[in-house]
C-alpha cells in the first residue's frame, strides 16, 4: 500500500519535529553537565563565616581571573556561623596552600558575585592535600553599615561648610579677626618706619664707642707687652741675685754655728760629746 504525498509530508514534519526536540535535548544536557562540570573530579575546601550574604550553591570560584570550581552546600552550625563547601577542581588543587584566603567579589556594579580565592601554589602532587582543609574568608562589608557612615559623614561635611560660612560673613568672626590683623600690621609698619631712622642712629653710636674701646684696649695690650719685655730680664736677675744671697746667709749660719755652738751650750757639767 504506498502512501499519499500528504501522508509522507506528514511523517516527514514529524521526524523533523522529533528528531530537533532530540537535539535540543542533547544540547540542554551538554550545557547542564558543562555548567555542573560532570566527570571532574574535585577536592573540598571550607570556609566559615558569620554573614555570607551574596554567596549562593553552584557560584563560580576563581582564582587570578579564571574559575576552578564552584560552591558546594552552605550549613549553618550551633554557634551561628555558616560552614561553605568549597568544591575545588583536582587539578587546580594545588593553587591552594596554607596562606590563601578568600573572599567575595562581584563582576562590575550589576554583575553576579563569586567566591575569589588568593594563589598559594605548591607542587601538583600536592593537590589532595588541601582536601578537607579551611581557609580564612574575609567577609564582606555591609552595605548598610557604609550607608550609614556616608550618611554621618554628610552630616558632618553639611555643619563644617555652615560654620565656614558663618565664619567668612561679612560681620563674621573670621572676618573681623582678619581686619583686626590687618590693621594691627599697619600700625606696626608705621612704627617701624618711624622708629628705623633712629634705631640706625643709635647702632651707629653703639659701633663706634665698640670701636673707640676696641682700639683702647689693644693699646693697652701692646704696652703690657712692651713693659713685660722690658721688665723680664731685670726680674730674672733679681731672682738670681736673690738665690744666691739666701745661699750665702745659710753658709755664714752655718759657719756661726760651728764655731759658737760649744760656747752657747748650757753648762750643766757635763762634757759634751764628741761630734
Amino acid at each position: 500500500m504506498s502512501n499519499t504525498p500528504s501522508e509522507s509530508g506528514q511523517r516527514r514534519e514529524r521526524f523533523l519535529f522529533l528528531g530537533s526536540g532530540l537535539l535540543l535535548l542533547t544540547v540542554v544536557l551538554l550545557g547542564f553537565a558543562k555548567a555542573q562540570r560532570w566527570g571532574t573530579s574535585f577536592v573540598d575546601v571550607y570556609i566559615k563565616a558569620r554573614d555570607v550574604n551574596g554567596i549562593t550553591r553552584g557560584e563560580d570560584i576563581r582564582i587570578a581571573g579564571l574559575p576552578v570550581g564552584q560552591v558546594g552546600d552552605l550549613r549553618l552550625n550551633k554557634k551561628g556561623k555558616v560552614h561553605v563547601q568549597l568544591r575545588i577542581e583536582t587539578d587546580k588543587a594545588y593553587l591552594i596552600g596554607p596562606r590563601s584566603k578568600a573572599h567575595l567579589a562581584q563582576e562590575g556594579l550589576m554583575g553576579d558575585p563569586f567566591v575569589v580565592i588568593s594563589a598559594d601554589p605548591r607542587p601538583e602532587e600536592q593537590s589532595a592535600a588541601i582536601n578537607g582543609s579551611t581557609i580564612p574568608f574575609q567577609e564582606p562589608v555591609s552595605v548598610d553599615t557604609l550607608m550609614k557612615q556616608l550618611q554621618r559623614t554628610q552630616k558632618e561635611l553639611h555643619a563644617t561648610l555652615r560654620n565656614t560660612t558663618a565664619l567668612t560673613a561679612s560681620n563674621g568672626s573670621l572676618k573681623a579677626t582678619l581686619d583686626a590683623t590687618h590693621q594691627l600690621a599697619q600700625t606696626m609698619n608705621s612704627q617701624v618706619s618711624a622708629t628705623a631712622p633712629v634705631m640706625r642712629e643709635a647702632m651707629g653710636s653703639v659701633a663706634a664707642d665698640v670701636h673707640a674701646v676696641s682700639e683702647s684696649t689693644e693699646a693697652v695690650e701692646k704696652e703690657t707687652l712692651s713693659l713685660i719685655r722690658e721688665t723680664r730680664p731685670l726680674v730674672e736677675q733679681t731672682i738670681k741675685d736673690t738665690d744666691e744671697l739666701t745661699r750665702s746667709s745659710k753658709q755664714v749660719i752655718d759657719l756661726l754655728h760651728n764655731v759658737l755652738g760649744p760656747w752657747l751650750e748650757p753648762a750643766d757639767g757635763r762634757q759634751p760629746e764628741p761630734h
